[in-house]
């Protein structure tokens, strides 16, 4: 079970360094939350239009060998890369906020944090003060959200 780094475990503003361990944790944290975000993305798209890695590597000038390794794994993707594929899955773009991890719940469910604070929803979970007593609350992160932008007119 992966936990987040408590409070007296990882660094305040104070000028404590924070550990490498901590630093590598809550990089590979929000780099698989973004891949996680565009998968689910695409495969919302592929099933409600019929997108396919062939066209999103169309819409992109991409070759198809190159979408197909973007989405085998998660990787050190650019910002230029997650906008290029939000946008060419479904013109969307990627909304973000920030949250200290100090002083903040994030709810557990069989090891996997699945949302954060009351009533963020993430993964099929609805998450608020009435859930069960069996799910534990740890601290939480970064809450990635993405919206799709108004369509432009072309006049």
């Amino acid at each position: 079970m992966n936990t987040l780094p408590t409070a007296s475990q990882s660094s305040s503003l104070r000028d404590e360094k924070i550990s490498s361990a901590d630093l590598v944790y809550f990089q590979d944290r929000l780099r698989n939350r973004l891949y996680d975000l565009v998968l689910s993305e695409f495969e919302k798209t592929k099933q409600d239009s019929g997108l396919t890695q062939a066209i999103l590597a169309r819409r992109l000038g991409k070759r198809p060998e190159q979408v197909n390794r973007w989405f085998s794994t998660p990787g050190n993707w650019t910002i230029e890369t997650i906008s290029n594929l939000l946008i060419g899955i479904n013109e969307s773009e990627l909304v973000m906020s920030v949250k200290s991890i100090n002083n903040q719940k994030s709810a557990t469910i069989n090891g996997n944090v699945v949302g954060s604070d009351n009533a963020i929803e993430y993964s099929q979970f609805r998450i608020d003060e009435k859930t069960p007593a069996n799910i534990s609350f740890p601290q939480a992160v970064m809450v990635v959200t993405y919206a799709k932008p108004p369509i432009q007119s072309k006049t």
